[in-house]
């Protein structure tokens, strides 16, 4: 509205003045001749002026109806209450309802449409929240397994070394001592049997004959070993 102002009134006998609208509100970057300039910020303070209550655009949203359903309602009051005149004006309003009203058909068909396509969707979504409650269901019962399985096998170790300690009494300490040293070589496994017939049970080697015989006739009190996987063998 300025712009066309001061085309119409100012820029004939003052000469042009580029006018900019700036980011900052209500703000103007205003080029031109000084004498220019001097006469639209004067125009402007004229135009510039508050703006009475009763005559500012009011923008009211609507609770249980749709817009066109307002406006609608508002032309057909329109159509009947004489406030419009004359054959064609009558005829342009009726236009304008039908199209209003056809509007709104297409609408609904719209939503109709949408919910139409929704409805899988939200079968899908229940359907997955169902299969994620029950993975949930199922994960807590697992952890819930596993815990009492760690806990039986704390219990289980526990009672190991108190067994472990009273197995080893009256074993002197060089003999355990080689004992642990078979059993990391051994992989956890130091002594095994030496069952009938020559086999070492830790590596399964059946041996040779002069070796069995050699190791059945080693007194008993002298720790044997296999010659094989070198682990100390129980007679």
């Amino acid at each position: 509205m300025l712009q066309q102002l001061n085309i119409d009134v100012l820029s004939a006998r003052q000469g042009e003045v580029s006018i900019t609208p700036l980011d900052a509100p209500n703000a103007l970057l205003l080029i031109g001749r000084k004498e220019a300039i001097a006469g639209l910020k004067e125009l402007i303070e004229k135009i510039d002026q508050p703006i009475a209550e009763s005559n500012r655009l009011r923008i009211f949203r609507l609770q249980n109806a749709s817009a066109v359903d307002a406006k609608v309602k508002q032309l057909d009051a329109s159509l009947y209450d004489g406030s419009v005149g004359g054959a064609k004006a009558l005829e342009a309003l009726q236009h304008e309802i039908a199209h209003l009203k056809e509007y709104q058909r297409g609408l609904e068909d719209g939503a109709i449409a949408q919910m139409e396509i929704g409805e899988p969707l939200d079968n899908e979504i229940d359907s997955l929240n169902a299969q994620r409650a029950a993975a949930l269901e199922d994960l807590e019962a697992q952890r819930m397994k596993l815990t009492t399985i760690l806990a039986n096998a704390e219990a289980e170790l526990e009672q190991a070394k108190i067994d472990r300690v009273a197995r080893v009494e009256g074993i002197s300490a060089e003999t355990l001592e080689l004992y642990e040293t078979k059993r990391r070589q051994g992989g956890g496994v130091g002594a095994a049997r030496l069952a009938k017939g020559g086999t070492c049970d830790g590596c399964n080697l059946t041996l040779a004959r002069a070796d069995y015989d050699t190791l059945k006739h080693t007194p008993a009190d002298e720790m044997i070993f296999c010659p094989e996987c070198d682990r100390i063998l129980i007679r």
